[in-house]
């Protein structure tokens, strides 16, 4: 018996056979521990998306700030001649549709600063932006108006519209009345 033994361990250590079914073996063992470590990498992951969406719906969404686009509206006219059978002349039929045209800058640079604060959530993190600069908001707010309202006065645009750059200029002369344009 003890001679089986001794073949047996003697196998085992000089067989390479043997070393590879351990090998396999101890390789099957540790393949659980490393999916249980895949599984917790996934559920952190979907769950720092979640709370990163749960605070950013809280805060807002995302900005996005747009140039001025200048839309107007212009009537396409298209002629069409229809052949009258009982009469056997042609007869011409006007149609008049609205469409609207759309003007963008060719090239827009817009500055701007805008103040992040990271908010925390257990160990996730998510920076959200709370100070967006009123005077920017306001501005465009008011360009976009002013614009609008001169494209629908028609017949006095130009004296609307001159009115309007002659306030725009005073106010921006206003308010850089204290800038030291000399760096004296």
């Amino acid at each position: 018996m003890e001679q089986k033994r001794c073949k047996f361990g003697n196998w085992m250590r000089n067989s390479f056979t043997a070393r590879m079914l351990v090998v396999g073996f101890l390789l099957l063992v540790l393949l659980i521990p490393l999916e249980f470590v895949k599984s917790l990498i996934n559920e952190r992951a979907y769950r720092q998306q979640e709370v990163v969406q749960e605070i950013n719906n809280k805060w807002g969404k995302e900005v996005l700030l747009s140039g001025p686009i200048v839309k107007i509206p212009y009537s396409d006219i298209s002629e069409e001649k229809i052949f009258n059978e009982k009469t056997k002349s042609y007869y011409s039929k006007t149609n008049e549709t609205q469409k609207n045209a759309y003007f963008f800058p060719e090239k827009l640079d817009i500055t701007s600063a805008m103040e992040t604060k990271p908010l925390n959530r257990s160990i996730y993190e998510s920076v959200v932006g709370f100070k967006f600069p009123l005077l920017i908001c306001t501005s465009l707010a008011s360009l976009y108006g002013f614009i609008f309202v001169i494209i629908q006065l028609e017949n006095h645009a130009l004296l609307v519209g001159s009115i309007g750059l002659i306030v725009i200029l005073a106010i921006v002369m206003f308010a850089s009345r204290r800038i030291d344009w000399n760096n004296e």
